[in-house]
């Protein structure tokens, strides 16, 4: 194992080859979940990698199976040249499920973890039986709304830049202090952020997400208001995120079966961090509304 993975009681650290990639695999739990339910798939967002679920992954280790994989570039996995558009990046968390022989899965996504969530949801709804999603739009944002909040979103051309946004990556530890509402950094967290993009190689990955995003940005969209989400989903937000703000979660109604949009009190964008205990809510939630169906085992 290398050696600079952080080191979580009761977590086995695996490399899992997935196409042109070796995805890094943090896996605690029993094999097969105690409640019934499936397996819980943890994704990350920017700029972070399966540590930031360390205060949730514990709790539902006790009687499930999850797995905090580290997307492709980033954390621990490999850095192929390519692969860095929204749909490849779900490809390789299906392509993840089938490879572990995860059926179904809950899947729960902090910040590009949440967005790709939801393009996954979409793309196989069979495959997911509950989404929670944290500090992200869904993908029915109204364009006058994210107009009216441009600003907020000026990191987004800066970090898709070539060179400019792998060195951007070097401000990891100001913005995620700037991004949380609360002191949830010790220095050992920011530094276990921070290291991880002293590698050029994993910057210009870093770089390629949010580049990608931006030329595919008008297309999802597009795609997204033609499709309804099937799967129950919740939607979690802080109050006081930077970024992810009440304005731009209007119009998702009419294109979800079951869901719901929180907005968490005196948090941030950080909320794995910020509020592990709303977050287990969520999941929760999610649990004790399939228990309901007559279909639960």
């Amino acid at each position: 194992m290398d050696p600079r993975v952080p080191l979580l009681p009761g977590v086995v650290h695996r490399w899992v080859p997935v196409g042109d990639v070796v995805l890094h695999c943090a896996e605690a739990g029993p094999h097969q979940s105690r409640d019934g339910g499936s397996a819980v798939l943890l994704v990350h967002g920017w700029p972070q990698h399966w540590w930031c679920f360390r205060r949730i992954l514990p709790v539902l280790a006790e009687s499930r199976r999850v797995i905090a994989v580290d997307l492709r570039g980033q954390g621990w996995s490999s850095i192929p040249r390519s692969g860095y558009a929204e749909q490849d990046l779900v490809g390789d968390l299906l392509n993840l499920m089938d490879t572990l022989e995860l059926p179904t899965a809950t899947l729960v996504g902090h910040d590009w973890g949440g967005w790709l969530g939801f393009l996954a949801c979409l793309r196989e709804p069979n495959r997911f039986d509950g989404l929670v999603a944290m500090s992200t739009p869904h993908p029915w944002q109204r364009a006058d709304r994210r107009l009216t909040d441009l600003w907020r979103w000026a990191y987004q051309p800066v970090l898709a830049t070539p060179w400019v946004g792998a060195r951007a990556h070097r401000a990891v530890p100001w913005v995620l202090r700037r991004g949380a509402a609360r002191p949830v950094w010790s220095d050992d967290d920011l530094a276990v952020y921070a290291d991880r993009f002293r590698d050029p190689d994993r910057a210009r990955a870093g770089s390629a997400l949010y580049r990608n995003l931006l030329v595919n940005l008008l297309g999802t969209l597009s795609s997204s208001n033609r499709q309804v989400l099937r799967t129950p989903t919740r939607l979690l937000v802080g109050d006081r995120d930077p970024v992810v703000t009440p304005r731009i979660l209007d119009g998702w109604a009419e294109h979800s079966v079951d869901m719901t949009v929180t907005s968490v009190p005196g948090c941030g964008h950080f909320l794995p961090e910020e509020d592990p205990v709303s977050v287990l809510a969520a999941i929760d939630s999610l649990a004790d509304e399939a228990r309901k169906d007559p279909a639960f085992p």
